[in-house]
């Protein structure tokens, strides 16, 4: 296709958890301002973004971004999360290191096991202000605080791998 996204004179929008890939434009804006773009999957497209006139928007929610075929950087400490080369494509500065998938893939490993579940459960109990805090475990309500449900979700996703369609 020419386009994954466009948007047109589009505010105030959240584009989450979608696959866009092998197109001229992945996500095309003009004119777009104050959206919210984290958790896709911008695959082997021509330009991966294109924005004209188009500021500001956010490419993360703060602790994860986008996952980008053609982001080159290195994951430091094994989070799944880009250190290097940022913000990438000028835009993003939490940048997934494989592709988005499931929440409870904490490590963004592209399977759900016991390492995420640990990474929860050590957490648990804690809230933002917390020196324990992570918030990649916080993938249940309520959010702002890691409990149960972080660690149920975690576990009914457990043993569950990325089927790359």
């Amino acid at each position: 296709c020419e386009k994954g996204f466009s948007l047109y004179k589009a505010d105030n929008n959240n584009l989450r958890s979608n696959t866009v890939s092998h197109n001229l434009y992945g996500i095309r804006l003009y004119s777009s301002h104050f959206n919210e773009f984290f958790h896709n999957n911008l695959i082997e497209n021509t330009n991966q973004a294109d924005l004209i006139t188009s500021h500001p928007n956010v490419w993360d929610n703060g602790c994860e971004g986008n996952y980008w075929s053609n982001y080159n950087g290195t994951d430091l400490n094994g989070d799944g999360i880009g250190d290097t080369d940022l913000p990438w494509e000028g835009l993003d500065h939490y940048p997934l290191t494989n592709p988005y998938w499931n929440l409870a893939d904490v490590n963004h490993d592209l399977k759900v096991n016991i390492y995420d579940v640990v990474r929860i459960c050590v957490a648990y109990g804690s809230t933002p202000s917390d020196t324990r805090w992570n918030p990649h475990c916080d993938i249940a309500e309520p959010y702002g605080i890691i409990d149960m449900n972080d660690i149920e979700k975690s576990c009914l996703n457990y043993g569950k791998e990325w089927d790359n369609p």
